[in-house]
């Protein structure tokens, strides 16, 4: 119902008015509820983001970039003290999750003012995890190369497996995004061209027993 045109929409996010905020190629695109472009600033690779409040989170290069929603204004940036390739983002209650691809591990921060602290997961087990959501207390990965997901709790450390590779149902080939939205979680199976959706409450004892 619009003229809005896209090059490759690779990320979404939508805040609690209904505006969403679209990564297409290098650009950053925020429409209102009804698909009209309300404003569109450049991004270098800009990869993941997630919204929370009036603050927009970006993933790009080596860094996690935080705009407010209104004019897109650029608040502040911020890297690692080493080596990394975040990817996918996701916000919960001030802290921001970050899967990081070169180092295969989550990393949770909390950024006070100018100060910031980091927790990062233990490396190894994941393999290439690009999705992210966070719910109350779990936080959900597309771990793609593995074929399956990963559910940490909110501080990154207890840790339960579920899937494998293949086409049934709770099976994957390379699932790319992950979103959670009450007990429902939408997983964008990438390699058999579909998206599944599991209750999380039903599978909490699946979630136990890997």
């Amino acid at each position: 119902g619009t003229n809005t045109q896209f090059v490759n929409p690779s990320g979404l996010a939508i805040d609690d008015e209904g505006k969403m905020y679209v990564i297409d190629t290098d650009n950053l695109i925020k429409l209102s509820p009804q698909g009209e472009v309300l404003r569109t600033i450049s991004i270098d690779h800009p990869k993941g983001v997630a919204v929370e409040g009036n603050k927009l989170f970006v993933t790009n290069a080596d860094r996690v970039l935080c705009f407010d929603t209104g004019l897109l204004n650029l608040k502040w940036g911020l890297s690692d003290h080493r080596k990394w390739n975040p990817f996918g983002i996701a916000v919960r209650q001030g802290y921001i999750y970050v899967t990081d691809i070169k180092n295969n591990c989550i990393c949770r921060i909390l950024r006070h003012g100018k100060s910031t602290s980091w927790i990062c997961s233990v490396q190894g087990g994941l393999n290439k995890p690009l999705g992210i959501a966070v719910a109350d207390n779990c936080v959900f990965v597309a771990d793609t190369d593995n074929h399956s997901l990963w559910l940490f709790e909110k501080e990154i450390e207890k840790i339960w497996k579920f899937g494998e590779q293949g086409k049934g149902i709770g099976q994957f080939a390379s699932p790319s995004k992950i979103a959670v939205k009450g007990s429902r979680i939408y997983v964008l199976d990438t390699g058999n061209c579909r998206i599944q959706v599991f209750d999380s409450t039903s599978q909490t004892q699946a979630y136990q027993r890997r």
